[in-house]
């Protein structure tokens, strides 16, 4: 049986909180997660920092309930971009750059979710699924991305309100009894579980 993941964990400042996101969703059953950096090129701050590590967050790797397995964590490094020249940092040789897991895309015109299909060196593509499109998705781009092995991210959530970590949402897949079966705000209730005295 394949375990779950989530590919999509904010990297919060409080290292604390970080610890928590982690240690919840090996308790609900997710054998891997991927903390997500973000670069927006359409805000001021671009620059590429290294990720944190799994053993700077823990001495012992938290174990995946059910499985007596430790947790896997991955780094994840999402590039928003609307212009091609953005895309050159994933061909640059950036010092940072090495230390990430997965690379992942989001286009913001047809022009450059071709490009991420066709030429890009990413595992993910980015698109939203509760918003129209600026552009049409053409089926020879997606098949040529299917065919190199990429996969699609289909986004729930505007981007502005998913680059903060307060929106991000995880599908509890294993929860609490009391925890009704619903999509959470994962770092919300990691907060809340901190402050209840309850065991996770």
């Amino acid at each position: 049986m394949a375990g779950f993941v989530d590919l999509h964990l904010p990297c919060v400042q409080e290292k604390e909180l970080l610890q928590k996101l982690v240690e919840t969703a090996a308790h609900l059953g997710y054998s891997t997660v991927a903390i997500r950096y973000v670069v927006d090129y359409e805000e001021k701050k671009k620059e590429i920092v290294k990720p944190v590590s799994p053993a700077e967050l823990f001495s012992t790797l938290p174990l995946v309930q059910g499985k007596s397995k430790p947790i896997k964590i991955l780094s994840r490094l999402t590039l928003v971009v609307s212009h091609p020249s953005h895309c050159n940092i994933l061909r640059a040789t950036s010092t940072n750059i090495k230390f990430y897991d997965i690379f992942a895309v989001f286009p913001k015109n047809g022009k450059l979710f071709h490009v991420a299909c066709m030429t890009l060196d990413v595992d993910l593509v980015c698109i939203h699924v509760t918003e129209k499109l600026p552009f049409y998705i053409k089926r020879p781009s997606v098949n040529v991305a299917m065919d190199r092995g990429i996969y699609f991210e289909h986004l729930r959530a505007c981007h502005q309100r998913l680059h903060h970590a307060e929106v991000h949402h995880l599908k509890c897949a294993q929860p609490d009894a009391d925890l009704p079966r619903k999509e959470y705000n994962f770092v919300q209730c990691c907060r809340k579980a901190s402050t209840t005295p309850r065991p996770l």
